[in-house]
C-alpha cells in the first residue's frame, strides 16, 4: 500500500520523487504550501528549509540512498538528476 501511495504522489508531483517523498512524510497540503513560497529555489535549498525536522531528514537520506545506490548500479550515469521543478 505504501508504493502504491508513493507511486500516487510520484505522478501528483509530475515525477518530482523528493516532493513527493516529502508529501509522503509530511503530507501533500504542507509540501504544496512550501513550494508556492519557494519559486525558483533550489532543491537541495527546498529540503533543507522544510520546517519538519522528521520530514526533512527522511526526504534527505532517501534521496541520499537512492542516488548511492544508483551509482553502485550504473556509476555516474545511475546518479538521479534532480530539481525541484516549480
Amino acid at each position: 500500500m505504501g508504493a502504491r501511495e508513493l507511486r500516487k504522489l510520484i505522478d501528483q508531483f509530475h515525477g518530482n520523487v523528493p516532493l513527493a517523498l516529502a508529501a509522503y512524510n509530511g503530507g501533500t497540503e504542507s509540501v504544496e504550501r512550501w513550494a508556492s513560497r519557494a519559486p525558483g529555489m533550489q532543491l537541495d535549498t527546498f529540503v533543507e528549509r522544510i520546517p519538519f525536522r522528521e520530514t526533512r531528514d527522511y526526504v534527505a537520506r532517501v534521496m541520499g540512498n537512492f542516488a548511492h545506490y544508483g551509482y553502485l548500479a550504473e556509476g555516474e550515469a545511475g546518479v538521479p538528476k534532480v530539481s525541484l521543478g516549480l
